[in-house]
């Protein structure tokens, strides 16, 4: 997990789902300022891996997306049942 993948999850609530711009608003302003390479487009793509990853839980609202994080983080937990029949 790189340093964005951290300031990423500092920024970020498990309530509260936010838009890429709240998310830029919301960082820490002196780390970001170390990022100074960073764009709205790297931030997303990290956004979008990190929801594939199941870290991250990404909606849609009024055609924009939405993030925040996912309670359960990566552990996938499966019902008793799929353990016997999967």
């Amino acid at each position: 997990m790189d340093d964005l993948d951290k300031l990423i999850l500092e920024t970020l609530s498990f309530f509260r789902p936010l838009s890429v711009e709240q998310i830029l608003l919301d960082m820490d302003g002196k780390k970001l300022e170390t990022m100074r390479e960073l764009t709205v487009d790297d931030l997303k793509l990290r956004l979008n891996a990190l929801s594939t990853e199941g870290i991250l839980k990404a909606t849609q609202q009024k055609g924009e997306s939405f993030w925040q994080k996912n309670y359960m983080g990566k552990a996938k937990k499966k019902s008793w049942i799929s353990k016997f029949f999967p």
